[in-house]
């Protein structure tokens, strides 16, 4: 598999507290990576670090082989609180995935259609995004993401908000998007009960890395059966 971002020997502080300590690790291209770990495990830090949020106190970032800062790869993000809690907020969802464009211009028509229709929010287009459900809004702001076609899709907690059935189906979305189109998905999450069921790789942090390795070979590990519930014999969820 191609490597398309790697992370090599990272340490990023806050002040003169680490709050990373020598990460270094590779995600190839069409991987699905969770990262998990207990609270204050730097988990955003390092999700930040990756995408450019953040700088590293030392180390660097690679994203198919140059410099995440010289790259012309896309990477989308969906952050940690994304909500519109407002009622009132005035844009519309067709609004808030065109901002997810570069280049904003009449063209981008059917490239939002597009990724409305792959979500299945299209007939949400011209809704106010404050009115939508919290599961409806997770999607909105995720086709924000898409709608510039990433190599790289890196989400931040994201259906910390959303019920059970909901977070199922979005997990699904994922999942889909990753095997159909290729899509490099990175994603944090306290899901851990759920995720093991979508992710291929995974990321187990606390300040540093405690395991890096498949989903296969991470639930062969005694402390797996600490963070993953493997009774998923329901299937996928109906959407």
């Amino acid at each position: 598999m191609k490597t398309l971002i790697e992370a090599r020997q990272l340490h990023v502080r806050y002040g003169m507290h680490e709050v990373l300590t020598d990460i270094s690790f590779r995600v190839g291209s069409g991987d699905f990576l969770a990262v998990v770990g207990p609270n204050g495990s730097g988990k955003t830090t390092l999700v930040k670090t990756l995408i450019g949020l953040l700088k590293p106190t030392s180390g660097s970032i690679l994203l198919e082989g140059a410099q995440l800062s010289n790259s012309s790869r896309s990477v989308g993000y969906l952050p940690q609180k994304s909500s519109y809690t407002d009622p009132r907020f005035p844009a519309t969802v067709r609004e808030v995935v065109k901002t997810g464009l570069k280049h904003r211009i009449d063209q981008h028509h059917e490239q939002i259609s597009r990724v409305l229709k792959l979500l299945q929010i299209n007939h949400l287009a011209d809704k106010r995004v404050g009115k939508l459900s919290g599961g409806q809004q997770q999607r909105v702001h995720l086709a924000r993401a898409l709608v510039g076609r990433p190599s790289l899709l890196v989400l931040d907690e994201p259906t910390g908000a959303l019920d059970p059935h909901t977070r199922e189906c979005f997990y699904t979305t994922l999942q889909k998007h990753n095997q159909e189109h290729g899509v490099t998905i990175i994603i944090v999450t306290h899901d851990s009960h759920a995720i093991g069921q979508y992710a291929r790789s995974i990321l187990f942090l606390d300040r540093k890395v405690l395991f890096f390795g498949t989903m296969e070979e991470f639930n062969q590990t005694p402390s797996s059966s600490h963070y993953f519930n493997h009774a998923h014999d329901e299937g996928a969820a109906e959407c």
